[in-house]
């Protein structure tokens, strides 16, 4: 695995989970792991690509996507793209079950429960693949 990209809607929510683990007792692992934040431009898209392209950009790249809950609403959707391309060597997508909490800190024990899922996810990812989606926390 080499990052995370968080989607277009969810950029805030991810820096306040990855700020969380860097002050905390995750930020060793997370350092271990050496994850990298990508972003939307650096993978060549665009804030409105369609799910299907989002996707398969971060499986060439081996990123994690860290998502709000994209629906299946077509054939270019998330959950279509997952339910019909999704291998057992694929990384799963992340999904906050609660964005709204975490983005703006109302929960702190929330975010702070979200964060930590998210890093016990990604020192397990090698087991996780194939999944498909996985909520956090």
């Amino acid at each position: 695995m080499e990052g995370i990209l968080a989607d277009a809607d969810v950029e805030g929510q991810l820096e306040v989970l990855v700020g969380i683990i860097h002050s905390t007792m995750w930020r060793e692992f997370w350092e271990h792991l050496r994850i990298r934040v990508y972003s939307f431009e650096e993978l060549g898209l665009t804030s409105n690509a369609a799910d299907v392209f989002v996707w398969r950009a971060c499986q060439r790249r081996q990123i994690v996507l860290v998502t709000d809950n994209r629906n299946k609403h077509g054939d270019d959707s998330l959950e279509a793209t997952l339910l019909r391309e999704n291998h057992p060597n694929h990384l799963p997508v992340f999904t906050l079950s609660n964005a709204r909490r975490i983005r703006i800190m109302k929960d702190k024990a929330f975010a702070a429960a979200t964060a930590e899922k998210m890093i016990q996810y990604l020192l397990d990812i090698e087991r996780l693949r194939g999944t498909g989606r996985l909520y956090l926390p």
